[in-house]
């Protein structure tokens, strides 16, 4: 509806989209903030969050690029070429 009103969107307005649709999708599971810096995801778990602790484990024991600290910040290095690939890989981790 809003290409139809203002006609394409820019890249931007995209990416904001698709960031909330990632919060909307990371809330439920108890993840308080979804964030991007220097090529890493990171992931703030409430106390509360629905966590599977064996797939936590294996990914920080297997990876040396993947980190959980005590306060519930979850590190996981995303690369991509474009912003779809980028997304994708996001909604890939929020997943699992």
């Amino acid at each position: 509806e809003l290409d139809d009103r203002y006609g394409p969107r820019p890249m931007q307005v995209d990416n904001l989209f698709e960031y909330a649709r990632l919060r909307r999708e990371a809330s439920p599971m108890g993840i308080l903030s979804v964030d991007y810096e220097q090529g890493m995801l990171m992931l703030k778990f409430s106390d509360r969050a629905r966590i599977n602790h064996e797939q936590l484990l294996a990914w920080v024991t297997t990876n040396p690029q993947v980190s959980f600290s005590p306060s519930g910040l979850f590190k996981y290095p995303v690369k991509s070429a474009n912003n779809a690939e980028f997304f994708a890989q996001i909604h890939t981790v929020l997943a699992k």
